[in-house]
């Protein structure tokens, strides 16, 4: 952490709420690809990139089956009843 600066948080506890937060803490260093997370950082697609790609990609599973108490019902993804999610996850 010192070589990055950032001894003072080794401490710290405390969840980071925004961007500017991070910002505060990493002033130091950007690159061009530290500029790419901020302008990108709240788009479906490249949370879902760094979901995949992040610490532990390889906690992410494959669903053979829906959860019994699964709280999305077919009318809430597909439209006018044009599909079912039983049939997606086959």
């Amino acid at each position: 952490l010192a070589e990055l600066q950032l001894a003072s948080l080794i401490y710290c506890n405390q969840n980071w709420t925004c961007i500017e937060e991070i910002n505060q803490v990493f002033w130091f260093k950007k690159t061009e690809i530290s500029g790419y997370v901020q302008e990108h950082w709240k788009k479906d697609d490249f949370f879902g990139y760094q979901f995949l790609n992040g610490v532990n990609p390889m906690l992410i599973r494959r669903c053979s089956e829906l959860p019994k108490k699964f709280p999305v019902t077919d009318d809430m993804v597909f439209p006018h009843g044009e599909g079912h999610l039983a049939n997606e996850i086959k």
